[in-house]
């Protein structure tokens, strides 16, 4: 079993995420913050998405699931977005933790009652970390998708839709959302 203290300290302090798999770890603002893993239906839109865009992207971007993303290096923070799109160059570097300025999407699945503060928050964080691209995907109710660009002040909303949806952020692609929940 880990044990993590509650001290501020800094990001080559922390550990990998606990291995038992039934949940991760994130350090926010330089406490822990233990989040469940997502339910089987979750993880399945998540795969599905992640395979529509990889199949649209140029070759000098790469999707990935569930990495570590550092929002702030001290006092440590840390999120873990469902899929990320990389320079393909940078993900072949394998690192354990991916610096902010190296994503150029993050997106994220919210799950039915997700807490909208939460949201907020982490919107206002991945602006202040340089994040180009960032999108949230509601499924309750039929997934739902936002797409926002980084702008001067923070994020700007640049598409919403279901169904079908053409997007360009960080680069053209057409998304059947219908196929997420199936």
């Amino acid at each position: 079993m880990s044990v993590l203290t509650g001290e501020h300290g800094p990001l080559e302090h922390w550990p990998r995420s606990p291995a038992d798999g039934a949940r991760h770890c994130e350090p926010v603002g330089g406490v822990p913050r233990a989040n469940r893993k997502t339910p089987a239906c979750h993880r399945a839109a998540t795969f599905e998405l992640g395979h529509q865009l990889r199949a649209q992207l140029p070759r000098q971007l790469c999707v990935l699931l569930e990495v570590e993303v550092v929002t702030r290096p001290h006092p440590a923070t840390v999120r873990v977005p469902d899929l990320v799109v990389v320079p393909r160059a940078v993900a072949r570097r394998n690192p354990v933790r991916y610096p902010a300025f190296d994503v150029a999407l993050a997106v994220e699945l919210l799950p039915a009652g997700a807490d909208p503060g939460g949201r907020r928050a982490r919107i206002a964080e991945y602006a202040a970390a340089g994040i180009r691209g960032y999108w949230t995907v509601e499924l309750a109710g039929g997934p739902r998708l936002t797409a926002y660009r980084l702008a001067d002040t923070g994020y700007r909303p640049e598409a919403e839709g279901s169904g079908t949806l053409v997007l360009d952020v960080p680069v053209p692609v057409t998304l059947e959302l219908d196929r997420l929940c199936r």
